[in-house]
């Protein structure tokens, strides 16, 4: 692999069929970083993708060809559309029913044969047992073979190891090679391959089933749209629109791209994509989103993004890339998968020769050493916890909350320090006006009309605020000849013949302004609201005083977080005032003003170096930095696109109860991931000397072709009790609320 990382990169996402364990996620990982300019790969065994990093010069056919010839399947993972291929769980699941009605079928021959126990029927059991191994059971062969050319192990090493060996002992018995007494173990070695099938069937189907929230939102990309010609209305694949083109929306279809309203109105359900179930109205020039649903209205909708640059894909990128990152509580049983296959064989050569020492033949030695090789397979420790990493994350993203990988989950798990932004994070992130103050001999509708109409021309959050509750009031705006803005400060406007200024009192000071009119000081003095001075031809005539809402579930999320013996800690880049009211209201302790991006980031350093695991949550690009140094960055759905980019979880929502729900969803996940990686370390601590025959004093044994099926039992077993997430939707989801 490539020592350090060039300034221009590519990355590919490929999907990647035949992996079995943790040892395949190795050989993947080694196969594709042997290429040269291969900067970095994260290989996901559940979710059987990888996303590489090269440098420009590579692409994506010469890491296929490297993952082939490593002996998987591998092909180019699209993003969404018709054209996207379906995952590869899809196509090997029928496939996997398949080998396994094959494999049924020729067993019950051989079990047939081998009871009549006449030198011909072993002949018919000795063949259709090979049958069993070349036709349904090959797929292990030739896996085992390709991984042994690359000097490596797998779970499919193990199986046709174990399969071979009791095919060649029983042709070997038969021949007379091995004593009159040596039993037969056709039966033995058809079952073992059954039962292995049958297992890889259920894991398939219930891997299947984990990953049904992102098949689901590759269905949601709608085939084709209806785009607007000058010769009329015209039917295309969605694939290929481009931005500025029109098309046609009706009622019932779904938004084939981003874009803006532009004519039209109707309603919109996005709860696929948001989780939020109540649809949202959208009117002209509202901006919508490809894949969501119209639901009663015929809109005209202007293309912004398509393809690979809208939001679905996006989500969908984001997802991916998450599934296929390694959780910290994954790596230990990763280390033990990759040294587990020679561990289990050199077992296996123990337990034969000890049966040999003690006098118990080939027979009984080859008996037990294969039920050592088959029951061993790490399929259960290699999938304990990507596979619940990716069940959480897809019940989480049915329910709004996008979740970047195992490694979040678990931080965010964890944490012992949670540090809040206030605006758009504790709070709404929209001011309203909260009261007006004339000064005397002025009205409260003159100073409101003035100043709407000063800062009509503007796009200040502030001059916003301000016009929205002069016009929804009924208000009449008066005709502005002109304006000058001093962004950030103020602005001077000409209405009417008349000069007004708004802004700062500040601002108002450096035009020459009046201030010494008296206003009613109460409110002046309230320090989470800001103020808008308003001056007619020179002389102020009254302020306006401006609040952010502190979010509803705000407090209830603060105190729950508190409740678990979390440090909540606000940090706002606002003024004293505003953030110590904001932290009262709330019941926070420790709370920090005026804070510069840079400071945010070193105050989640200094946490870090306390030794504490820190979150942070955010929506504004100040954000940024500090997200992305925290153990565990959380960004505000309607936030900036530097605050998500950033972001290990994104409340798409944007609901700060969400915040809560994803805590509690990645306590469940540990606990899963522990129940997970306790099975699998348990199963083998007994399975193994069961197989061996060190138990068979106590009436304790396992043939091989038990093993075999308490092998892929113990997979499904796994892959079941992760599945279990899908249905704590109501204890996580459905019970938090406001009122506790």
């Amino acid at each position: 692999m490539a020592n350090q990382r060039v300034s221009e990169t590519k990355s590919h996402s490929l999907e990647i069929g035949g992996m079995s364990c943790a040892a395949c996620v190795g050989n993947v990982k080694n196969a594709l970083e042997a290429i040269e300019g291969v900067l970095r790969s994260e290989i996901g065994l559940a979710s059987g993708t990888a996303m590489v990093e090269t440098s420009p010069q590579v692409d994506s056919m010469q890491l296929i060809r490297s993952v082939e010839e490593a002996g998987y399947r591998a092909r180019i993972l699209g993003a969404s559309g018709p054209d996207a291929p379906r995952d590869m769980e899809s196509e090997e699941s029928p496939i996997a029913f398949r080998r396994l009605l094959l494999s049924c079928l020729l067993t019950v021959i051989v079990f047939a044969s081998d009871r009549l126990g006449d030198p011909a029927s072993k002949i018919v059991a000795a063949l259709f047992s090979l049958l069993v191994l070349v036709f349904p059971g090959r797929y292990f062969f030739e896996q085992a073979y390709r991984s042994l050319k690359l000097r490596q192990t797998t779970m499919d090493t193990l199986v046709a190891l174990g399969a071979g060996t009791a095919w060649l002992a029983s042709s070997a018995a038969v021949l007379g090679w091995l004593g009159s007494t040596s039993r037969l173990h056709y039966p033995m070695a058809t079952l073992l391959v059954t039962f292995i099938l049958f297992g890889k069937w259920l894991e398939v189907s219930a891997k299947r089933r984990a990953r049904r929230a992102m098949l689901d939102l590759l269905d949601l990309a709608p085939p084709t749209a209806r785009r607007i010609t000058p010769e009329g209305e015209e039917v295309i694949p969605a694939v290929e629109l481009k931005g500025r083109d029109r098309v046609v929306v009706l009622a019932g279809e779904k938004i084939p791209a981003d874009g803006i309203v532009r004519k039209g109105s109707t309603h919109v359900d996005e709860s696929m994509l948001t989780g939020e179930s109540r649809p949202r109205i959208r009117n002209r020039w509202d901006e919508v989103v490809g894949g969501t649903l119209n639901i009663d209205g015929r809109v005209e909708v202007e293309i912004t993004a398509s393809g690979e640059k809208s939001v679905l894909a996006s989500i969908i990128r984001r997802v991916r890339e998450a599934q296929s990152r390694t959780a910290p509580v994954q790596r230990l049983a990763d280390r033990v998968s990759g040294i587990f296959v020679p561990v289990v064989l050199l077992l296996a050569l123990i337990t034969l020769v000890s049966w040999m020492f003690i006098g118990g033949g080939w027979s009984e030695a080859i008996l037990h050493a294969t039920a050592v090789v088959v029951v061993a397979c790490p399929c259960a420790l290699g999938l304990a916890t990507p596979v619940a990493v990716l069940v959480a994350s897809s019940v989480a993203l049915r329910h709004g909350i996008l979740i970047r990988g195992g490694a979040a989950l678990e931080s965010l798990g964890r944490v012992s320090s949670l540090l809040l932004d206030k605006t758009g994070t504790l709070t709404v992130g929209k001011l309203e006006v909260k009261a007006i103050l004339p000064v005397d001999g002025r009205s409260t509708d003159e100073v409101l009309k003035w100043a709407a109409a000063a800062e009509s021309s503007s796009v200040h959050p502030l001059a916003k605020a301000i016009l929205h509750h002069h016009t929804s009031g009924g208000g009449r705006l008066p005709n502005v000849d002109g304006s000058r803005e001093d962004r950030g400060e103020g602005i001077v406007a000409t209405v009417e013949g008349h000069t007004v200024v708004a802004g700062s009192i500040e601002f108002l000071g450096r035009q020459g302004i009046d201030l010494s009119s008296p206003t009613d000081g109460k409110l002046e003095a309230t320090s989470n609201r800001t103020e808008v001075a308003v001056a007619l031809d020179g002389d102020l005539i009254g302020v306006i005083h401006l609040e952010d809402r502190i979010r509803d579930d705000a407090a209830f999320v603060v105190s729950r977080f508190q409740g678990l013996g979390i440090e909540v800690i606000l940090v706002s880049g606002d003024r004293d005032g505003a953030v110590r009211s904001t932290a009262k209201d709330l019941g926070i302790e420790r709370w920090h003003a005026g804070v510069l991006p840079p400071n945010k980031q070193e105050l989640v350093e200094k946490l870090q170096e306390e030794g504490k695991l820190v979150a942070m949550a955010g929506d504004g690009i100040n954000d940024a930095p500090a997200l992305a140094a925290a153990d565990c960055g959380i960004a505000i759905g309607s936030g900036t696109d530097a605050a998500k980019e950033t972001g290990d979880i994104i409340l798409m929502r944007s609901e700060l109860s969400d915040l809560l729900r994803a805590r509690q969803l990645a306590e469940i996940t540990l606990h899963r991931i522990r129940e997970n990686l306790l099975w699998a370390f348990g199963y083998n601590i007994v399975a193994i000397p069961a197989a061996s025959g060190l138990l068979a004093p106590f009436g304790i044994g396992l043939p091989p072709h038990w093993a075999a099926l308490a092998m892929g039992l113990s997979s499904v077993a796994v892959v079941s009790n992760s599945l279990r997430l899908t249905r704590e939707n109501t204890r996580i989801f459905g019970r938090v609320s406001t009122q506790g």
